[in-house]
This record gives C-alpha cells, structure tokens and sequence, in this order.
C-alpha cells in the first residue's frame, strides 16, 4: 500500500526499466462510479518486471499522489503521461476520463487496451464485449485452487458493495483503514493481466493486431473529450 510521500517516492524510483515491446506497468482504477461522474480512490499497479503490485491510494494523497516528485525527477503523473513507459488496462475508457478531468491526467503509452484483445482474440466480429471477470474466468488459465480463491474474493466484495449501495455508509474502497480482503481484491485482477494479454495477443494476426491498437488509441482519445458518456449499453458493444 502506497499512502505517504515516502513510499510513493520509493515507488516511482524503482521504475527504471522501461519496457519497449511489452506493457512495463498494468494498471487498474477504483472509484465509486469511477470517470467524470464519480470518484477515484486507488489505483492498482502491477510493475510486470518486478512481479509486484502497488496499490496507490488516491484519497489519502490527493494531488500529492500525482505530484510527488522521485529522486529521479518523475511524478506518477510523467510516469502516466509519458508515451514510451508502456501500460496496459482492460477497459481503459472510465480510468482514463477519471485521470483527466479529476487530476489533469492525459494518460499516454497505452500499448492495447485488454476489453479489445479478448473482442479480437477469434480474428472475428462479435457485437458484445466480454468482462474482465468473464475473461478472467474463461480465458487466464488459472489453477483450480487460484481460480477459486479469485471467485471466493470477488463473491465477498460483491456482498460488501451491494451492503453499502444505496445507503448512507460509505463506499468499501473509501473506508479507511483499508483491510487486508479490499487490498486483495485490488491486486488480484491487475496481476492476472499480463497473463490474459498473452493468451489473447498470442491468438491475433497482425491485421487484427493493428485493429486493436488503432481502437485503443480511439478509445484514449474519445475518454478525454467533454463529450464522453461514462454509463450506457453502448460500453458493452464491440468496437467493431
């Protein structure tokens, strides 16, 4: 958990090696109605060449987290904007919107956007998108006993946002402190990420390829104009 300047600091110096075929970072957003019309809470990332996973807690550092400068000269902000520190997200659209209009945020380096690849991943045209829990469930290959533990923790942080929805108490993932099963439900689909990309990069053909990170690039562009709707059955449909 990275919740005070120091630890953001150490967080940012240890980003040295920038990846530059492959995501370096997978990121993962929460927020009560995460985009324009919500809120931003955390921010999970998984550093794929230390196999580690940071959980930036955006509540408690407000701007601080963003700019916080490293010894190195980076903010997480540069780290976020720069295009040739490559990242990676399911559905890059909300977390996006949420960086730019709460924090000045113009998120760049997007190498796909993971909602994509699993649309391409049959080199076909499909009209609905899959969720990242589905994704996860079918495709991430996961061993029993793992896959059972994710289902385990998504089923019990299902029953805590349901409890709190409509009601006076406070979102779970503004709750503080935060404890040990909201932490873990944070890190466990972003470290699941690099698996699903490779599983469905593996399956697409350079034309599909293109595809994906043209849309990518789109869908980018669409989250950070005033215009972008954050809610609606139209964030389920394919893109092509």
């Amino acid at each position: 958990l990275v919740d005070t300047p120091t630890t953001l600091v150490e967080f940012l110096d240890g980003l040295n090696d920038v990846a530059t075929d492959s995501p370096l970072l997978y990121l993962d957003l929460e927020g009560d109605e995460l985009s324009k019309d919500g809120t931003l809470t955390l921010i999970s990332v998984f550093v794929l060449s230390r196999n580690y996973t940071y959980i930036i807690d955006v509540q408690v550092l407000a701007k601080a987290a963003f700019n916080t400068t490293a010894s190195s000269g980076a903010t997480f902000k540069s780290v976020l904007e720069l295009p040739n520190i490559l990242k990676a997200l399911f559905d890059v659209r909300n977390n996006s919107n949420a960086l730019l209009i709460y924090y000045g945020i113009a998120l760049q380096g997007l190498m796909e956007n993971a909602s994509c690849l699993d649309f391409g991943r049959g080199n076909s045209f499909r009209r609905f998108v899959a969720s990242l829990a589905k994704c996860i469930e079918r495709d991430a290959a996961l061993e029993y006993k793992d896959l059972a533990a994710w289902k385990a923790s998504k089923s019990k942080m299902s029953a805590r946002f349901d409890a709190t929805r409509g009601t006076a108490a406070l979102y779970v993932f503004a709750q503080r402190p935060l404890d040990a099963e909201a932490l873990r439900y944070c890190a466990d689909d972003v470290r699941i990420l690099p698996r699903l990309r490779s599983v469905y990069w593996a399956r697409l053909t350079p034309a599909w390829r293109s595809k994906v990170e043209r849309e990518t690039a789109q869908r980018v562009q669409l989250s950070q104009t005033v215009s972008y709707v954050p809610k609606g059955g139209h964030k389920a449909r394919g893109p092509w």
